[in-house]
């Protein structure tokens, strides 16, 4: 298969399923919620992907300033987008809500060390760092949310006015957390075919491909992660939106790839600790947490492997 080809097919493949598994993380909340149905909720999302993609997408190029040698190469980019579809293939098929973005920066280091290819030990630290704070900061931003959006629904009083109002401004939420997966992730991906000077090319077929994913197997993760780790109210909803999505578009101003399904697993466990700690699932988060540490491990594992006998 043609180099370019080969990188096309894989984009596309990985795009795909980052739309079908990540599609959860906005939608999912306004399922459970019970906002809207999936099917108006996943059309917002779709618009809010492109949208981000468009707008902000181009900041992850510096993403990858620290590492450019290997995506050079057609080939490798290709192997790496690869990889991170079959391993978000294998989550969605779990219905697990994966961090994409691990995957794709496991798999680059991965194929850095063994072809003696230099990478920014400062720079690798950096994203490290950011990994782990993402889900502190969302945590933490979904606590004080919650708690902010519940003490002005006391004060609005009227069951049914909260819920129109929390259920409209959710559906903006929706939207958002679609915005930054574009300028994220989407824009990482972009990124890696040729940089610059193909940004577009690849943006549109990373885009339009993602956007299938969200309209015809986004439900797959969504019901999942609606129902699974906490009882969802207005309040709830809204708070785990906003501050998943606040936390992964401030990581973005810095071309820092991160992850929308740790900041939004962050700001659900924040929103439902300010109902109580009984609000969220410890079992499913426990699943979570091994499954997030394992993605980028097992993609560096396989590429260095393979590239190790290159």
């Amino acid at each position: 298969m043609p180099a370019e080809t080969a990188l096309l097919f894989s984009l596309a493949l990985c795009a795909f399923l980052l739309g079908a598994n990540n599609a959860s993380n906005g939608v999912g909340p306004a399922i459970g919620g019970k906002v809207a149905s999936y099917a108006k909720v996943s059309i917002l999302f779709a618009a809010g992907l492109v949208a981000g993609l468009v707008a902000e997408g181009w900041k992850m190029l510096s993403a990858l300033s620290a590492a450019q040698a290997p995506v050079r190469d057609p080939y490798v980019a290709a192997v790496i987008l690869g990889v991170a579809a079959m391993v978000t293939a294998f989550a969605t098929f779990l219905k697990m809500p994966l961090p994409v973005t691990f995957a794709i920066v496991g798999g680059l280091l991965g194929v850095c060390h063994p072809l003696g290819l230099k990478v920014s030990e400062s720079y690798v630290q950096w994203v490290l760092a950011s990994w782990a704070t993402t889900p502190l900061v969302a945590v933490v931003l979904g606590v004080v949310l919650a708690r902010a959006l519940m003490s002005m629904a006391r004060k609005i009083g009227g069951v049914t006015e909260i819920y129109t109002l929390y259920g409209c401004l959710s559906l903006f939420g929706a939207f958002y957390i679609a915005y930054v997966l574009g300028a994220n992730t989407l824009g990482l991906m972009s990124s890696i075919y040729g940089g610059e000077a193909h940004y577009a090319l690849a943006g549109a077929i990373a885009g339009a491909m993602a956007v299938v994913g969200v309209l015809s197997l986004g439900w797959v993760v969504a019901e999942k992660l609606g129902t699974g780790f906490v009882k969802f109210g207005a309040t709830t909803t809204l708070a785990a939106q906003l501050s998943g999505a606040l936390t992964i578009h401030f990581f973005t101003q810095f071309g820092i790839p991160v992850s929308i399904t740790q900041a939004m697993v962050g700001g659900i466990i924040g929103a439902g600790l300010a109902k109580g700690v009984r609000a969220v699932n410890p079992l499913e988060l426990m699943k979570l947490v091994i499954f997030w540490t394992l993605t980028p491990l097992a993609c560096y594992a396989l590429l260095f492997l393979l590239y190790s006998f290159y």
